[in-house]
């Protein structure tokens, strides 16, 4: 723990106000905001301390960037940002005291706070950027809540994920960290007396053991529509409480017990379908619009435009055609293409996206 802190106590009734961005545009830099959470050695009275500053995408400090489910976003508590009040949720407040370290800065890109919720266009242009802030992150962090009232499902689940990928890196030949989803997919499938299935060190596929990962893969963080642009193009953490686990472990176990057939009952396979999906997306990209909707479509979006541009990120020249999001004065783009593009745009009715 840090000493005693000498940092000035907030102002507890001044309210955090976002100073404008600029727009986005060919002439101007990609600006963002970044969020550093103060380590508890620099807060005061036990107050998360926080800054936020602009900064060029091209030449922003490391960061980390958040994926976790919003929630409840009624405000139930706050946070102090430059020293003035900011309202989170619940969850997002359980994420910031998982993310913030005892006697270091950390600093992080979360949607909620680095994006002013309440200014449409900022929103807009922002949610264009989003595949190169989850691009150029660092790692992505992926907060799944703080997991099971009874604290040993959890480690259960993660120890059937660590089993199951070391019998894939057997299987395939291959470290964990090379393995990809063509790996798994081109593997034989087994039927239920195979063989093989009595020197693994894992439950019959309708056991009662598989509880605990059941329960993990169906926590709400998986069915998030933007969940497959923000884990697929960097490295990811799952947090569950104080536990984590790498994401490509958690991906390439539940893609293996899919097509090896160890979903014991219909509704584990269905929950193990989007964790494989995701996965397996950057494999993908270029597909048409209309495919990944169908791949994505069970997804959940509590905005029914983000089912369009949750998936902008996958989508480029020669797979989707006239679907891409390209910038309104490219020379080299045919105008028959141009005004086909996607753009995010939260003033249009769902009926215009």
């Amino acid at each position: 723990m840090g000493q005693e802190s000498s940092a000035p106590m907030p102002d507890i009734q001044s309210t955090y106000r976002y100073s404008l961005l600029p727009p986005i545009s060919p002439t101007n830099p990609k600006r963002f905001r970044l969020l550093t959470i103060l380590p508890k050695s620099a807060s005061s009275e036990g107050y998360l301390q926080c800054k936020l500053q602009d900064h060029d995408l091209d030449t922003a400090p490391p960061y980390e960037a958040l994926s976790y489910v919003w929630g409840d976003a009624k405000p139930v508590g706050c946070i102090f940002i430059d020293e003035e009040r900011k309202s989170i949720s619940f969850n997002l407040g359980l994420a910031l005291v998982r993310l913030r370290h005892d006697d270091k800065e950390r600093i992080v890109w979360i949607d909620a706070l680095c994006i002013n919720q309440d200014d449409i266009t900022e929103r807009s242009q922002q949610v264009q950027l989003m595949v190169d802030i989850y691009t150029r992150c660092t790692r992505v962090v992926v907060w799944m809540g703080l997991g099971h009232t009874d604290d040993r499902v959890i480690p259960v689940a993660f120890k059937l994920m660590h089993k199951t990928a070391e019998y894939i890196s057997e299987e395939v030949g291959k470290p964990i960290e090379k393995i990809c989803s063509a790996d798994i997919t081109s593997l034989p499938t087994e039927v239920p007396t195979s063989p093989i299935r009595a020197t693994r060190d894992l439950p019959e596929p309708r056991s009662q053991l598989w509880a605990p990962a059941a329960f993990f893969f169906h926590l709400p963080w998986f069915r998030r529509m933007w969940i497959a642009q923000e884990v697929a193009f960097a490295p990811a953490i799952v947090y569950v409480g104080k536990l984590e686990i790498d994401w490509d472990v958690v991906a390439m176990a539940a893609s293996w017990w899919y097509f090896k057939g160890y979903a014991g009952s219909f509704d584990m396979a269905m929950d193990l379908r989007n964790p494989m999906t995701i996965w397996m997306s950057p494999e993908i990209r270029g597909l048409s619009l209309d495919r990944f909707l169908d791949k994505f479509g069970h997804f959940e979006a509590t905005d029914p435009r983000d089912k369009v541009y949750a998936l902008l990120g996958f989508l480029d020249d020669e797979g989707n055609g006239d679907n891409i999001a390209i910038e309104t004065n490219a020379p080299d783009i045919p105008i028959e293409k141009e005004k086909h593009r996607i753009i995010p745009d939260y003033t249009k009715e769902v009926w215009e996206v």
